[in-house]
């Protein structure tokens, strides 16, 4: 249930709304053994370089990049295969990712160099065939 209000919340919010959710979002995991430090200090960065590029109206405002789409995917997809492994059970961020994925998917999709449309969507189609639920 949890997950279903973040998504509702995230989805009534402007982009600038959830650019500042996404800087003051607090990350914690529950161990501090060296893998768990790595992945926070990976988990932080994402979390910053989602603020920086929400806080640019114009990367999100009338099109989604379709390479930011996938890379949402497949760090979401990496991020739980790495909570999964060290058993972390506060999912919060990744909660918050899913819920800005799925306002992400109501835009409208934009491939920002046309000759490498063709290379955007054969990784999106590998991103779909490999049974992705995000799609």
């Amino acid at each position: 249930m949890q997950g279903d209000s973040i998504q509702k919340r995230i989805e009534e919010q402007s982009w600038e709304d959830i650019a500042h959710m996404a800087h003051t979002i607090h990350i914690e995991l529950e161990s501090e053994c060296n893998g768990t430090k790595k992945l926070k200090k990976e988990v932080c960065l994402v979390k910053h370089i989602l603020h920086e590029h929400l806080c640019n109206a114009d990367n999100v405002s009338d099109f989604l990049n379709a390479s930011l789409f996938i890379t949402m995917v497949k760090t979401i997809d990496k991020f739980e295969k790495a909570f999964d492994k060290h058993d972390i059970k506060r999912r919060e961020f990744l909660l918050f990712l899913k819920a800005v994925l799925n306002k992400l998917k109501k835009e409208k999709l934009r491939v920002e160099k046309p000759m490498e449309r063709k290379f955007e969507f054969k990784k999106m189609k590998g991103v779909v065939e490999n049974g992705n639920k995000f799609i």
